[in-house]
C-alpha cells in the first residue's frame, strides 16, 4: 500500500513543480527599439494587438504616421502583459495578443517650447564663407 501512496505523491510533486516552474519562467516578454530620434510626449498605444499561433502570424502594423507627423517614430515597445499571456495560455497560443506602444519623436512644437526655456544663442550664426557647389570644386 505504501507504493500506491508514493505514486500519488510523486505525481502531485511533479504537477506542483511543473506549475511553479511555469509561473516562474513565464516572465513578461518585452522588446524595445530605439530609432535615435529624441522622444516626445505623444504615444500611440495598441493594448490588444492580435497575433496568432504563438506569434507566427504577427499582429497588424501600427500606423503612427498620422499621429507622429514629420517628427517620426522615436521608440517602439512591444510586450506581453500578464493578461496577454493568460489569454494566450487559455487559447493554447492560438490567439497570442501583445501590447504595442509607439512613442513619437520630438516635433517642432516641443522643440520651440524647449528652445524658449533655454538661453538664446548670441552672435552671428551664418557661415563665414559660402560652400562651393559640387561642380565648382577646385575652381574658387
Amino acid at each position: 500500500m505504501s507504493q500506491g501512496n508514493n505514486g500519488i505523491r510523486t505525481r502531485g510533486m511533479v504537477a506542483t513543480s511543473t506549475l511553479v516552474g511555469a509561473i516562474v519562467l513565464s516572465g513578461c516578454y518585452h522588446a524595445v527599439i530605439n530609432t535615435g530620434i529624441q522622444p516626445g510626449p505623444r504615444t500611440v498605444e495598441e493594448k490588444w494587438a492580435m497575433g496568432y499561433i504563438g506569434g507566427l502570424v504577427p499582429p497588424d502594423p501600427v500606423y503612427a504616421e498620422e499621429q507622429c507627423g514629420e517628427s517620426g517614430v522615436a521608440r517602439v515597445e512591444t510586450k506581453h502583459s500578464f493578461l496577454n499571456q493568460l489569454v494566450a495560455g487559455l487559447t493554447f497560443s492560438i490567439f497570442t495578443p501583445m501590447e504595442i506602444v509607439v512613442t513619437c519623436g520630438r516635433g517642432a512644437e516641443e522643440d520651440a517650447a524647449a528652445s524658449s526655456d533655454s538661453p538664446a544663442v548670441s552672435g552671428d550664426t551664418t557661415p563665414s564663407r559660402d560652400v562651393a557647389k559640387s561642380g565648382d570644386r577646385g575652381h574658387e
